[in-house]
């Protein structure tokens, strides 16, 4: 393994996942009004479409979807 490179259990990815959920969360709730201001820019922009590239939208592959 090289010098930069860590491996973590499962658990610890866990934890340091929520860890992370649970700061954005925090900040959310204590920036209200610029987070209603971020999803309505974000809404205005994508106009209600999902963006997401890494979801699939079905189980095809992409190619095959119409």
């Amino acid at each position: 393994m090289a010098d930069n490179e860590m491996k973590i259990s499962r658990e610890q990815a866990r934890m340091f996942a929520y860890a992370i959920y649970r700061d954005i969360a925090a900040y959310v709730e204590s920036h209200q009004e610029e987070y209603r201001k971020f999803i309505e820019t974000k809404e205005a922009v994508f106009d209600g479409k999902d963006t997401a590239t890494h979801r699939p939208q079905s189980g095809k592959p992409k190619a095959d979807r119409k």
